[in-house]
């Protein structure tokens, strides 16, 4: 075995090893990276399940917001009736003090 055939078993086994920790290397980089989608998968799942609570949510104040609604339309409809109650009383009792005061005679509406 000559010096030559020497180094070229060296350069051999050098460039073998090289590929074999590259190789090692680039392994676990790319188990790094499956770690890595496997946390973003997480992540994206929570936030779907978020996005679904806050739409639960949304929806729970939107009938609560309608239902209310409701409620303050059923007031104010009573509160419009009151107001035409007493508008259609003041307008009966302007008459009847018109009426006075002109000397008339003041009769009592029939119900």
């Amino acid at each position: 075995m000559t010096v030559d055939e020497i180094v070229k078993l060296i350069l051999a086994f050098s460039v073998g090893f090289s590929l074999v920790v590259i190789s090692w290397q680039i392994a676990m980089v790319f188990g790094g990276l499956a770690g890595v989608i496997r946390d973003f998968r997480k992540a994206v799942q929570n936030l779907g399940t978020a996005s679904d609570m806050i739409l639960e949510d949304y929806n729970a104040v939107r009938k609560l917001i309608y239902s209310l609604k409701d409620g303050l339309g059923g007031i104010s409809a009573v509160f419009g009736a009151i107001n035409g109650l007493s508008k259609m009383m003041s307008g009966r009792r302007g008459n009847k003090e018109e009426q006075a005061e002109q000397g008339g005679e003041v009769s009592e509406p029939q119900v």
